[in-house]
């Protein structure tokens, strides 16, 4: 009865298993995101964290601007890659995860249609960051964020990014796509969120 089930639902029983045990670990897959980072141009350091399988210390040129410097942790894509039923192919994951880690030098035209604003916890120690950020405080540690949707990851914007636009028109862009993103997500007359 239970295979019936799950074949009615799509699910089957001749479908591969889990594997218990991952081809690669953790650190492998980590030191794999490394190697592609480091065949950047834009990539000047990459160092492991020895405490941390997961972790590494990047630190990115940024076009005559001081150096961005950031943690990349391999956790997620490890749990997608082999601890979730996910048919993610392990090259591509990589490489997203490298252009994710990129987009924020490689800073993309800002598209209106594509500006979102999400609520963050404020990350503690960036306040140059926060400064040249557009971020609103809403509560606490709390703000509202302004994005911009990319292929790889959402970025922050920064005033520097608006190039003629203003803060107000950013966040009245932001405002219609939210709505356009709940509009088309309804299903059988209620919302998803």
């Amino acid at each position: 009865m239970f295979k019936t089930l799950l074949s009615k639902i799509g699910l089957r029983s001749e479908a591969q298993p889990i594997s218990a045990t991952p081809h690669e670990t953790l650190a492998q897959l980590r030191d794999a995101v490394a190697a592609r980072l480091r065949s950047e141009p834009e990539v000047e350091e990459v160092a492991i964290d020895a405490g941390n399988p997961a972790a590494l210390r990047v630190r990115l040129a940024n076009g005559g601007r001081e150096a961005v410097t950031g943690t990349v942790d391999v956790t997620n894509v490890y749990g997608r890659l082999y601890t979730l039923r996910n048919d993610l192919d392990r090259e591509a994951a990589i490489e997203n995860l490298v252009q994710s880690v990129l987009v924020t030098v490689r800073r993309p035209e800002l598209d209106l249609q594509h500006v979102f604003a999400n609520i963050r916890f404020r990350q503690p120690g960036n306040e140059q960051d926060a400064a040249a950020s557009l971020a609103e405080e809403l509560a606490g540690d709390v703000a509202i964020v302004l994005q911009l949707d990319t292929p790889q990851s959402l970025v922050g914007l920064s005033r520097a990014d608006l190039g003629e636009c203003s803060v107000a028109e950013i966040r009245k862009a932001a405002r219609r796509n939210i709505l356009r993103e709940c509009r088309s997500s309804r299903k059988n007359g209620s919302m998803i969120t």
